[in-house]
């Protein structure tokens, strides 16, 4: 018990401090719930550009992520290549980011080209900070690319 005593004198001799240290930790605490509470109402909005199976993985990542507590984003939308005919009768296939966007009620945004113009109004309307994007498979216009406030 030898190994304890100089800590013990130390916080016997020094009592004015452990009470100044108890209240440093007090107002450190209550810091950080503040900060944390800011971060939940600054969350960033992020838009997921993918389409192929490949990009699924990247999307379930964030989406799990983004309903976390400590999460400091939001997905506000899903952008992926519109459906297309496959098979002998050439009916329309929804790729799997498109799948698993609508399972989990993210918005989805499935145009032609990136160059549509109500695409690129309704993605400026969302107030977008960043895009991931993981393998979409269309050209980004430069007008799309200025969209997010941190970039793609």
């Amino acid at each position: 018990m030898s190994y304890l005593r100089p800590l013990n004198k130390q916080f016997i001799n020094y009592k004015g401090n452990l009470q100044r240290f108890r209240c440093l930790t007090a107002v450190a605490a209550d810091a950080q719930t503040n900060v944390q509470s800011e971060r939940r109402k600054k969350k960033k909005n992020l838009l997921f550009l993918g389409t192929p199976l490949v990009a699924l993985r990247s999307l379930e990542i964030l989406h799990k992520a983004s309903k976390s507590e400590e999460s400091s984003f939001d997905i506000v939308g899903v952008v992926s290549q519109p459906p297309t005919p496959q098979g002998k009768r050439h009916k329309l296939t929804k790729n799997p980011v498109h799948e698993y966007a609508e399972s989990n009620n993210l918005p989805i945004y499935a145009p032609e080209t990136a160059k549509d113009e109500n695409f690129l109004t309704s993605l400026e309307a969302l107030g977008i900070d960043v895009c991931i994007t993981a393998a979409y498979g269309n050209y980004l216009p430069k007008r799309f690319l200025a969209i997010p406030k941190y970039g793609t």
